[in-house]
């Protein structure tokens, strides 16, 4: 019987993309937030996938937090692309806005001092070289015990969120475009037999 759970105020039923191989859940875009909701700024990523997940989106989006998977590489298992949320610790003024596309969070993770951001990483490399990533945050004010977002970070979250979104739009047409479809059989070569 599958499990029925309440996630973001939301019921979802746990078998809904299980993959046909092992029963291991699988999407082509996973919204990954990162940080700890119970430290005031570093729940960004929580707060957010909590937040877009209540809008309507195409069954290829999941929305998920680092606790659901507890750093199983298994779980990036089909996923053709992958948006980090997370606070960025650069040094720059609170409430800095930062985007990192593919080649920018592989040249400077090891400087974005996150172990969430690297371990997210390092996992979802384990089952795809040409898994696509971007990772989104905002440089924090506060990180210390506080059950919200300081009103720093808090001024520049629905910025933050509608670049989140403009992001997941261009995931989606990327996967669109590359003509994959869920089982990873490709469309364009099966309609050129």
């Amino acid at each position: 019987m599958p499990r029925v759970g309440l996630r973001f105020g939301k019921v979802v039923n746990s078998y809904k993309q299980k993959a046909n191989s092992g029963g291991i859940m699988s999407t082509r875009i996973m919204v990954l937030g990162l940080g700890n909701a119970l430290n005031g700024d570093d729940g960004l990523g929580f707060y957010a996938i909590r937040d877009l997940n209540r809008e309507d989106w195409p069954a290829d989006v999941r929305f998920v937090h680092r606790t659901e998977f507890e750093w199983n590489p298994l779980f990036f298992e089909g996923c053709q692309e992958l948006l980090l949320l997370d606070t960025v610790c650069c040094g720059n003024e609170p409430g800095t806005v930062y985007v990192y596309d593919h080649e920018e969070l592989q040249q400077y993770r090891a400087s974005l001092r996150s172990p969430w951001i690297l371990n997210a990483v390092a996992f979802s490399s384990v089952f795809s070289d040409e898994l696509q990533m971007q990772l989104m945050g905002i440089e924090p004010e506060f990180r210390e015990c506080r059950v919200c977002l300081t009103p720093t970070v808090s001024s520049v979250y629905s910025e933050f969120l509608q670049a989140a979104r403009s992001g997941i739009h261009t995931m989606l047409d990327r996967v669109r475009e590359s003509g994959i479809d869920g089982a990873g059989a490709s469309r364009k070569a099966a309609s050129a037999r």
